[in-house]
């Protein structure tokens, strides 16, 4: 195959990738209604886990790797899941990747890395961005649990980024699949269903064997061939995704505010990756 054929087929990839993590929140929300959280997140993974045993090998890096950001994913998934069952999915999607513009947040206040002021201006436009997302016309302005929830759940997944390169993992496969086994382990304590309503099977295959496993696949495969740039400005795009499949499937719409707020922070995304991608550029890396 030639470089550009690999080129292409990795940006088909990690579009795949994205379009698949985008389709979550609807099926989420759907699977929520037969589930409680808890025992949604230990199906899920559980089911996930699976097709990853034959590749799981034994070595004590990978195994704390995985553990380590297992307790991120955890945190994250369960008060995104609890979120949904308050608010609408384009909104949890929306409010999540505000993890993008919180990143190098982190990274200046953690690892006392220099942001440039493009992103800072990405950040200022994410915070807009959720005040107007959260607006109600005609309502004295708050901040509603669910959408607390999904910013806990969006700092939960900016510890997760900024915690990744330090731990230096090697083999991310098997790291990926320690992490998801833990995932499901975390949630074992807590979950009160241990059979699956016939109702709910489907879309929980789906968001643990599409969804969750084969991603891991295909964004491994893509971004074999694609830098992590360019990987990064692709998954910018989730939110949009998960707002198009939740208008077009279940009939989803945002209020004016929350249509300019959701606008506020794609552009914020962008301007974060774009900001970083000079950086990284000016350093010569």
């Amino acid at each position: 195959m030639s470089r550009k054929s690999q080129d292409t087929l990795g940006y088909i990839y990690l579009i795949a990738t994205t379009f698949f993590w985008g389709t979550t929140f609807v099926f989420s929300k759907e699977v929520l209604n037969y589930l409680d959280p808890f025992s949604y997140l230990f199906w899920r993974y559980v089911i996930a886990f699976i097709p990853l045993i034959p590749f799981i090998r034994i070595r004590k890096k990978d195994m704390l790797d995985g553990f380590w950001l297992s307790i991120t994913n955890a945190i994250a998934l369960i008060t995104q899941f609890v979120a949904l069952t308050t608010i609408n999915a384009s909104t949890a999607a929306f409010i999540v990747s505000l993890s993008i513009p919180l990143t190098p947040l982190l990274e200046m206040l953690w690892l006392k890395k220099r942001q440039s002021s493009t992103v800072t201006l990405g950040q200022i436009v994410s915070v807009v961005g959720f005040l107007a997302l959260s607006y109600v016309p005609g309502e004295k302005f708050s901040v509603s649990i669910g959408a607390f929830l999904m910013l806990i759940s969006a700092l939960a997944y900016t510890v997760q980024f900024v915690l990744i390169p330090t731990l230096h993992i090697e083999n991310q496969l098997n790291t990926s699949a320690y992490m998801i086994g833990f995932t499901a382990l975390w949630s074992l304590p807590f979950t009160r269903s241990f059979s699956i309503p016939r109702g709910v099977l489907s879309p929980l295959l789906y968001l643990a064997l599409v969804a969750t496993t084969l991603t891991i696949w295909l964004q491994l495969q893509g971004q074999k061939n694609v830098s992590a740039t360019t990987a990064a400005y692709i998954f910018a795009f989730e939110p949009i995704f998960a707002y198009l499949f939740a208008h077009f499937t279940v009939g989803e719409n945002l209020t004016t505010f929350g249509n300019i707020g959701a606008l506020l922070i794609f552009l914020s995304a962008l301007l974060v990756q774009y900001g970083e991608y000079r950086t990284s550029k000016a350093n010569g890396s």
